[in-house]
């Protein structure tokens, strides 16, 4: 790449994290953001994205990306290959077992590296099938944030922190490396709060899984918030999750390992989240269940479950708080057939 082409990134989904984030990237000269967007394009490419950082007052600002592009199956196959970006970054909600399919024509081998900014555990393995020869990373992103899922994107003020690191198929490729790094450094310089790399991208997911497996998940169960949560005396339960989650990567990743924290990492959470999170936080899966949208069991809840079963680790409080979950979906699946209005 000349020093005078762009730098041009591809974000899949247009939800909050994903335009938080491409306002980083947007703000430099010489990069381009194609914003690739759903049920949101018109207001997007009308509009643009309205970001409110939540500090008293709040601060406002307009972001317009670069490009916004509908995605339908008429742009998915025409898109010409010639003109595949550096970074294809996905932000969507991680909804299944299998990859997002049809965005071979964004990318080439040569060209282009994939970042998942999905949530969830053990995700990779479906993009690499799906995309072979694509070079892959992973990226663990940190923010509270929250969309009315049209173009206004609310952040709560400690801003946006990522971690991120290549998959072990690519991991030590200097090129790549080199990449993944300038990414971080266009991040940093465009005001992100914290851009890190990690030579292990599997114990940074799992380590986030702590929280996201835990208040994400029994939030949308209960139509809690984060500190409805912990008045409503579910902290043993909380806990309790945290630790099966904790027990199953310390089986993955061995006693030895510099990477997993110790159980004393359960406690710390716990006293991170009563200091560091607002009370009246709505964690992202819960915003889901109250827009009637299904939540992300299977990349969160699915895989952990699995990976108890292929480490033989007992789980009976994930085991049942799973079920709960794909009832949880059942039910949004029913009220948006109608069938669960005429079933009363």
């Amino acid at each position: 790449m000349s020093s005078e082409s762009p730098i041009r990134v591809l974000l899949v989904g247009a939800g909050a994290v994903g335009l938080i984030y491409a306002s980083y990237l947007d703000c430099h000269s010489n990069v381009q953001v194609t914003v690739l967007a759903r049920s949101n394009f018109t207001s997007i490419k009308n509009h643009g994205s309205e970001i409110r950082i939540l500090t008293d007052p709040p601060k406002i600002t307009t972001y317009k990306p670069y490009e916004v592009i509908e995605w339908n199956e008429k742009t998915l196959v025409s898109f010409n290959k010639e003109n595949a970006f550096d970074y294809v970054i996905i932000a969507t909600k991680s909804l299944g077992k299998d990859a997002l399919q049809g965005l071979q024509n964004f990318m080439t081998p040569e060209k282009t590296l994939i970042i998942l900014f999905q949530n969830g555990i053990e995700i990779e393995r479906p993009y690499l099938d799906s995309y072979p020869g694509i070079p892959l990373a992973s990226a663990v992103v940190r923010v509270a944030a929250s969309s009315d899922g049209l173009r206004v994107a609310e952040m709560y003020p400690g801003g946006m922190r990522v971690i991120a690191g290549l998959t072990h198929n690519y991991a030590g490729q200097i090129s790549l490396e080199k990449k993944l790094t300038q990414l971080m450094n266009l991040s940093l310089n465009g005001g992100i709060e914290k851009f890190s790399l990690s030579s292990n991208i599997d114990a940074a997911r799992w380590e986030k899984m702590l929280w996201n497996g835990t208040f994400n998940m029994l939030a949308s169960i209960m139509d809690l918030n984060t500190g409805e949560l912990l008045e409503a005396g579910l902290e043993g339960m909380l806990r309790q999750m945290m630790t099966e989650i904790w027990q199953i990567a310390h089986a993955i990743f061995g006693s030895e390992s510099k990477d997993w924290p110790s159980i004393s990492k359960v406690d710390e959470l716990m006293a991170w989240t009563l200091t560091h999170v607002p009370a009246t936080f709505v964690p992202s899966t819960l915003q889901d269940v109250r827009k009637g949208n299904q939540i992300e069991i299977e990349a969160i809840m699915g895989n952990t479950i699995r990976a108890a079963e292929r480490e033989k680790v007992d789980v009976p409080t994930l085991n049942n708080i799973y079920q709960l979950l794909n009832a949880v979906n059942y039910r949004l699946k029913l009220k948006a057939s109608h069938k669960f209005a005429k079933s009363k």
